[in-house]
C-alpha cells in the first residue's frame, strides 16, 4: 500500500515537473519528494492498518470462559497506615465479587498490616470485625499486625511467606488500597 501511495503520488509529481522542463533541481526535488510521501504514507498505512485491527477486535464477541480453579490462593494486602475505611470498602467489595462468581471458598483475603499508628490500627481491627459481621461466618478475612516493620512491605510479604504460605498454592498481592475485579482475580489466578 505505501508503494502504491507513493508511485501514484510520483506520476502526479512528475507531470507537474515536467510542465515546464525537468532540470537538475527538478530532479533533486523529485527525488525528495519520493523519500518524504513514502515515509508519511508508511505513517497512514500504518495508522490505517491499526485503526482496522482494533475496531475488529472490540465489536462484540463471545466472551472467554472463566478458568476452572481448584487450589486455594490467599490475597495480600499489605497496609500502612492506610485510610482503614477505604482499604475495608475494598476488601468487601472484593469478597462480595468473589461471592458473586461462586469462587469464594477458594480465597482468603489477609491484610497485612504494618501500621505504627496505633489509632488507625485499632480502627483497621474494628473495621475488619465489622466487615467480617456484614460478610458472615464464611468470610475468610484474616489480620495480622505485625510489631516490627522490618523491610517495609518486602518484609510483610516474607514474613507472611514463612508464616503461613504453605497452606497456599498461590498468593495474589494487591496494594492496600487496590480494587480488582474478581473475574480479573480468577484469570490471573
Amino acid at each position: 500500500a505505501t508503494g502504491a501511495a507513493t508511485a501514484a503520488a510520483g506520476v502526479v509529481m512528475a507531470i507537474l515537473l515536467a510542465a515546464g522542463g525537468f532540470t537538475a533541481l527538478d530532479a533533486c526535488a523529485f527525488a525528495l519528494f519520493l523519500v518524504l510521501f513514502s515515509w508519511t504514507a508508511f505513517g497512514f498505512v500504518s495508522a490505517a492498518a491499526g485503526f482496522c485491527v482494533q475496531w475488529r477486535a472490540t465489536r462484540p464477541r463471545r466472551a472467554d470462559p472463566q478458568p476452572v480453579i481448584l487450589t486455594r490462593t490467599a490475597l495480600l494486602m499489605p497496609t500502612y497506615n492506610e485510610d482503614p475505611g477505604r482499604v475495608l470498602a475494598a476488601v468487601q467489595a472484593i469478597r462480595e465479587d468473589l461471592v458473586r462468581l461462586e469462587v469464594s471458598e477458594l480465597y482468603d483475603i489477609f491484610l497485612l498490616s504494618d501500621t505504627r499508628d496505633e489509632a488507625t490500627a485499632r480502627n483497621e481491627v474494628v473495621g475488619l470485625l465489622r466487615v467480617r459481621a456484614r460478610l458472615g461466618p464464611d468470610a475468610r478475612l484474616f489480620y495480622r499486625r505485625r510489631p516490627q516493620n522490618t523491610d517495609r512491605k518486602a518484609g510483610n510479604v516474607a514474613d507472611w511467606v514463612r508464616r503461613f504460605g504453605a497452606a497456599y498454592e498461590a498468593m495474589i498481592i494487591l496494594d492496600a488500597d487496590s480494587l480488582m475485579s474478581a473475574d480479573t482475580i480468577v484469570r490471573l489466578t
